[in-house]
């Protein structure tokens, strides 16, 4: 049985709903800190682990199978 979905959609919606929950919750200083330098930004430990819930969330609720995913 194939994927319902690539694991680059199944990372988008991830990332998709990550930002929005943290926006909607105010929490978005907790999670993601921007580089000193102004190049960019990353999650925090909180920030990841509430990412992470979110993606096996998801492939979780489509039976994703990381044995199928083609590069």
């Amino acid at each position: 049985m194939s994927n319902l979905l690539t694991q680059d959609q199944v990372f988008e919606i991830a990332d998709t709903v990550y930002c929005a929950v943290i926006e909607e919750l105010g929490i978005t200083p907790q999670c993601v800190v921007d580089y000193p330098d102004g190049s960019g930004s990353t999650d925090t430990e909180k920030g990841s682990n509430l990412y992470f819930v979110i993606e096996d969330t998801i492939k979780h609720a489509i039976n994703f199978n990381e044995l199928e995913v083609t590069p």
